[in-house]
């Protein structure tokens, strides 16, 4: 993933490597035109298989919240059926 991102944004992608001991983080101006990728590194003692499995249940977990969350509104109007429906 990492090779393409390089390949595809070139200059645009922000590189630099990161000061743990900087008290400050760039400047929205020298970061102009850049863009930023949040990566996650894998804990000391995993596997990439392993938490690629974590991830997977944290995501289904989630979309099963998000179904309760939405039965929930709806029953709560009365029905299956959206307030803004009736």
């Amino acid at each position: 993933m990492a090779d393409y991102l390089k390949s595809i944004l070139g200059e645009m992608l922000f590189s630099d490597p990161v000061d743990e001991t900087a008290s400050a983080l760039p400047s929205p101006e020298s970061l102009r035109g850049k863009v930023l990728v949040k990566a996650k590194r894998i804990p000391p003692g995993k596997t990439q298989d392993e938490e690629i499995e974590e991830e997977d249940e944290d995501d289904e977990r989630d979309e099963k919240r998000k179904k309760t969350a939405k039965v929930r509104s709806h029953s709560d109007t009365g029905g299956d059926v959206p307030p803004l429906c009736r």
